[in-house]
């Protein structure tokens, strides 16, 4: 795939690509509403999200800690704060949201962007889990650092 082909569309994506997007478009607004009805107190939380027993035991903060409340304000469109509580969780959930936006419109329009494309067959699943551990090492020592400020 040449590089001036990552940024053409085209309206081409057959029944079985856009059911699987629209699939990945409901999960993405299934996932959102759980943690926006929970931050709501619309569902008892509770039961599904438990406290960080790591953060319990030795008073710092573990690298996902963080997370649910980063998810839930995020939900709730408080995205400036979602990354300022956990910057993994808003950088998690902006993925998420972008990915939901691509797969809708692959769903409702049949477009086959040539980026998603790119990044189903070139990118190396081995680069993604790299990227997806640096960016929660960079949310764990923001939180690491905050902990020992507040220590």
């Amino acid at each position: 795939m040449e590089t001036g082909e990552i940024f053409k569309v085209h309206r081409n994506a057959d029944w079985r690509t856009r059911l699987r997007a629209m699939l990945v478009f409901g999960s993405a607004v299934a996932f959102f509403w759980f943690f926006w009805a929970a931050d709501n107190d619309r569902i008892k939380s509770y039961r599904y999200l438990e406290p960080c027993g790591f953060q319990q035991k030795y008073k710092l903060p573990c690298p996902t800690c963080g997370f649910t409340r980063s998810i839930m304000a995020f939900s709730g469109g408080n995205v400036l704060k979602s990354f300022y509580i956990q910057p993994a969780a808003g950088v998690f959930c902006l993925s998420i949201a972008i990915i939901g936006v691509f797969a809708l419109l692959i769903g409702l329009f049949g477009l086959n962007f040539g980026l998603v494309e790119f990044l189903k067959f070139r990118v190396k699943f081995g680069y993604l889990i790299l990227i997806i551990l640096v960016v929660l090492a960079g949310g764990w020592a923001v939180m690491f650092a905050r902990a020992l400020v507040n220590f």
